[in-house]
């Protein structure tokens, strides 16, 4: 069995590691990478105009000395096969809370959201699964979707159009047939070569132990037959009007498959590398607590043009009444003061929205860390904190944070009363 290291997410930890191990991990942490700011650590800035480009690195690996390096895995959790070795990197805040904040996000009732007990990463993870499974299920039942793909063969009676110069090398070389490129109609394209794929990982994955979920992923694999394997820029698929019923599928696919997140092939066996990005995950999940709070107020994520020339936009986590009150959620572990980069990103919402208050969503793992408030100018803004702590259940800390949200923002926003 490999040794396993326990590692707390976006935090630095020394770690004893083999040249060859570092270099796996650092080779993870550069496939990981991308230029969008889905990983970016919770200090970095997260207001810079778009179009500009910064890369980062999901895992950062440092040599310190000896066989000693630094090791830092940024905004996602899971574990990280190695050989010989297993990093098991777990959430900022107690699992359960996190499990309980993130079920908000991909449970939704078509889906199933059974009261399920999570105190391990392990339950999470198969958590994910049995809800991919079901929606890729629920795709299946309802008939898998055709769509055209462009496709290119040497015919011996003409399709589509003819490649003139490769056809005549044909001929020369005594082969009668036409080389055409042409469109096939059939159920062989991105979106369903990634819910099968999806299939396959969780069929072989090692972190999923029931046998039951692994059948039924396998069944799955079986009924797609005709849909072929990943091909490059499948992952980067996304659903329109016509596809509208393959979101569930299509999201919770992406959870365990790519670039979102888990490496299906790192360390050269499938399924030893399964890492879940975080940011998003508890930006939808708080997003969903406060829009069930605050009904019937309209709560979704916003965006606002700001500026075109040169282009910048402003785009909050939480845009209650199309901007009475704009909201910010901070997946991060909170101190008991105001951070002065989340104070001057919640004035610019609020000033680019006129929004009549303002306030950052939060956690901690101290009970004696509250809410706080302050004025800038004439914009209220507030701080609320989700009381992430051992003791505390999460149905409790929501409860209690969704109490104090609704006491402080009920004279900005319409609120349906409570029995």
């Amino acid at each position: 069995m490999p040794d396993v290291v326990r590692l707390r997410e976006s935090s630095t930890q020394q770690v004893t590691l083999s040249v060859e191990q570092a270099d796996d991990l650092r080779r993870l942490g550069r496939e990981l990478r991308g230029s969008q700011l889905f990983y970016l650590d919770e200090d970095d800035d997260t207001t810079q105009e778009e179009g500009t480009e910064r890369e980062t690195s999901v895992i950062a690996c440092r040599h310190l000395h000896d066989d000693v390096y630094s090791v830092k895995v940024s905004n996602a959790v899971g574990a990280i096969g190695l050989t010989g070795l297993s990093l098991y990197v777990e959430p900022k805040i107690p699992v359960n809370h996190f499990a309980h904040v993130a079920k908000k996000t991909v449970a939704r009732t078509r889906i199933g959201n059974d009261d399920v007990s999570i105190d391990s990463l392990d339950a999470f993870w198969e958590l994910v699964a049995a809800w991919c499974v079901t929606a890729v299920e629920r795709v299946v039942r309802a008939g898998l979707m055709s769509d055209y793909r462009p496709e290119t063969d040497d015919l011996a009676l003409i399709r589509g159009r003819v490649d003139v110069r490769k056809t005549t090398q044909n001929f020369v070389q005594g082969r009668l047939r036409a080389h055409c490129t042409f469109e096939e109609y059939d159920i062989d394209h991105p979106l369903n070569r990634v819910l099968r794929a999806a299939m396959r990982f969780v069929a072989s994955a090692s972190w999923v132990s029931d046998v039951e979920l692994k059948k039924r992923a396998s069944r799955m694999d079986r009924v797609m037959e005709g849909v072929g394997y990943l091909q490059s820029g499948d992952l980067r698929i996304r659903t329109d009007r016509r596809t509208v019923r393959y979101v569930d599928a299509l999201d919770l696919s992406l959870r365990v498959l790519g670039p979102l997140g888990a490496n299906v092939l790192a360390g050269g066996r499938v399924g030893r590398t399964f890492l879940i990005p975080t940011p998003g995950m508890m930006e939808d999940g708080l997003r969903t607590v406060l829009a069930e709070a605050l009904a019937p107020s309209d709560v979704r994520a916003g965006k606002k043009v700001v500026s075109n020339s040169p282009y910048f936009s402003i785009n909050p986590d939480v845009l209650i009444d199309d901007g009475a009150v704009t909201g910010d959620v901070k997946y991060k572990v909170a101190g008991s003061s105001w951070v002065r980069n989340d104070v001057a990103q919640a004035a610019l919402f609020a000033t680019g929205f006129g929004a009549r208050a303002a306030f950052l969503a939060t956690f901690t793992d101290d009970e004696a860390v509250g809410d706080l408030h302050m004025n800038l100018g004439a914009l209220p803004l507030y701080r609320f904190v989700w009381h992430a702590v051992d003791g505390v259940s999460p149905e409790q800390a929501e409860t209690d944070f969704v109490q104090r949200v609704r006491a402080t923002l009920a004279s900005f926003v319409r609120l349906r009363s409570v029995a």
